[in-house]
Order: C-alpha cells, then structure tokens, then sequence
C-alpha cells in the first residue's frame, strides 16, 4: 500500500510540473520574462565595414515576454501589437514564433539581467538593446556597443 500511494504521489507531481511548463520554457526564472523597453539599436555590415546606430526614445518599442510562453510586441511609432510565442531552447537561443513565422534569435542578458541584447539574425549584424521596465541602462556599465 505504501508503494502505491508513492508512485501515485510521484505520478501527481510529475503531472503537475509537466503542466506548469507547456513549451518548454523555464517559467518565471527565466530572465526574458518581463517588459522590455528598447534604448539603443545598431547595424553592422562586415563587407564594407559600415557602422550605423541610434538611441531609441523609451516607450518607442516594447517586449512584454510572459512566463507561459506567449509575447506581445508593442511598437508606438506604428501604432502596431504583435503578439507570438518564445521557447528557451538553451545557449541565448529563443525560438520566437509570430504569425506562422518562425525565428531563432540570440539574446544576452548583462547588467543582473536587466539588459538583454537581441541578436535578430544570429550573426551579430542587427543588436537591439532593451532596458527592463523600471531598470535605468546609464547604471549598466557591462555593455559594449560595436558601433560607434
């Protein structure tokens, strides 16, 4: 009787767990959870050295990632929402899924985690910088820009 009534518990709990987690995500101890305000976007073009960047107005361009997996892009300058879902898939990857399109995006977090640098293509050439809501970045001085 006792070892029925631990495999059941086991069996309860496994359950619960695998339904408090549905795309894989680490929940809320992920650090992408939260609202994200961009700051600062930059481009950079290996074949002829080219560099551009900008300062962004906070408010401009907002992430909110959510701990069940879902996001909203909201972007003031367009009047424009989004919405999608993210997957952690590990290694500063994200799986980012909007309107049947789908992206693996490379995003570093500084600063204690209120810094995330999305990486939109992978390879280092678009990074966009998002502050945390209520985190000022000018108190961040882990970060390195590429472009001057």
């Amino acid at each position: 009787m006792k070892k029925l009534l631990l495999l059941s518990a086991l069996f309860i709990f496994a359950c619960s767990s695998d339904g408090d987690n549905p795309n894989g995500n680490t929940g809320s101890t992920d650090p992408i959870i939260g609202t994200w305000e961009i700051f600062y976007s930059e481009a950079i073009d290996p074949s002829n050295g080219w560099q551009g960047s900008f300062e962004i107005p906070i408010g401009d361009f907002t992430f909110i990632f959510n701990s069940n997996g879902s996001y909203d892009i909201i972007d003031s300058g367009f009047l424009e929402q989004n919405i999608g879902t993210w997957t952690n898939l590990g290694n500063n990857v994200y799986q980012m899924i909007e309107d049947q399109d789908e992206y693996m995006d490379t995003l570093t977090f500084n600063c204690s985690n209120n810094i995330l640098i999305y990486d939109y293509d992978g390879e280092g050439s678009i990074l966009e910088y998002f502050q945390k809501q209520g985190y000022n970045y000018q108190n961040c001085d882990e970060i390195e820009y590429n472009a001057n």
